[in-house]
């Protein structure tokens, strides 16, 4: 049974950002002869990634009800896409992973391809990508055209 490296670095990613925003520090004034806790500063990294980016290489895409089409013109080495409905533009991308309902993504090129939701669109330039997976693990109704 072949390997899907992507789903594993999902879930890695995943299990990281989770780690890093589930840790909080708490500092004891010694100022203070109570020893009251203060409250810690927000920083970045206890933010998580921003969703729509690429940072590091990975990009989140996440539609809302609000929020229907997304655009990531210079693309990304990783990108997920995620939610129901949705439009995407993106430009060149290494590893795509759709994870929602219904959404026409249009990619510059893309190199790999996992597939877990269901009855979307993925239009692309360049090769035909690598799709990874078996059939029975990918979503039902996703169709994969050149453009």
């Amino acid at each position: 049974m072949p390997v899907k490296t992507l789903p594993a670095a999902l879930a890695t990613t995943a299990a990281v950002l989770l780690a890093v925003t589930a840790c909080t520090t708490t500092t004891v004034s010694t100022d203070d002869p109570s020893g009251a806790a203060t409250t810690p500063e927000s920083s970045p990294t206890a933010e998580g990634q921003p969703d729509n980016e690429c940072v590091d290489g990975i990009a989140y895409m996440q539609f809302t009800d609000e929020t229907t089409e997304l655009s990531l013109p210079d693309g990304c080495g990783t990108v997920f896409v995620l939610g129901d409905g949705g439009t995407a533009d993106l430009g060149p991308v290494g590893d795509l992973g759709v994870m929602g309902n219904g959404s026409t993504i249009r990619v510059e090129s893309v190199g790999r391809l996992d597939l877990t939701g269901n009855d979307n669109t993925i239009e692309h330039g360049g090769d035909a990508p690598e799709i990874l997976g078996e059939e029975a693990e990918n979503g039902t109704g996703n169709s994969v055209v050149a453009r």
